[in-house]
C-alpha cells in the first residue's frame, strides 16, 4: 500500500492503481467498501490535488487515501 503523499505527482499520471481505502473527516468513509478494489489508470490531478482516473466518478485524495501501484 502507498499513501501517495510519498509519490511526486508527475510520477503518478498514466499509472494503474487499485483503491484500497477512502477516508472523510471521520475517519474510514462509509462509501469505502463500493470502491475497494477498483482499478484505472490515473487521468488527471486538479487544482486541489485529487486524482481522477479511469476508475468512475470518484475523486481519491492523495494525502489521505490509500492506493497500491499495480503492473
Amino acid at each position: 500500500m502507498i499513501k501517495s503523499n510519498i509519490v511526486k505527482p508527475e510520477n503518478i499520471i498514466g499509472r494503474k492503481i487499485r483503491i484500497i481505502n477512502l477516508f472523510d473527516n471521520n475517519g474510514k468513509d462509509k462509501e469505502t467498501s463500493k470502491y475497494a478494489g477498483r482499478v484505472g489508470i490515473v487521468q488527471s490531478i486538479d487544482s486541489l490535488a485529487q486524482l481522477h482516473g479511469t476508475w468512475g466518478s470518484l475523486a481519491v485524495i492523495p494525502e489521505i487515501d490509500e492506493f497500491e501501484f499495480i503492473k
